[in-house]
């Protein structure tokens, strides 16, 4: 596996597994950015989608 999906996988990005913004960012630790709606956008991208 090459250090890019390593990484995304890491991140959360490549395959989200939490369903909760909560479940995000316990495992995150932290969540750091200069706006808070870009800090909303960053959890969403990193909380599953539910199915439809």
């Amino acid at each position: 596996m090459n250090p890019v999906s390593i990484r995304l996988l890491n991140q959360q990005l490549a395959a989200p597994q939490f369903h909760t913004p909560t479940e995000v960012v316990d495992y995150m630790g932290a969540m750091q950015a200069q706006e808070y709606r870009m800090m909303r956008w960053a959890v969403a991208m990193r909380t599953r989608r539910p199915s439809h």
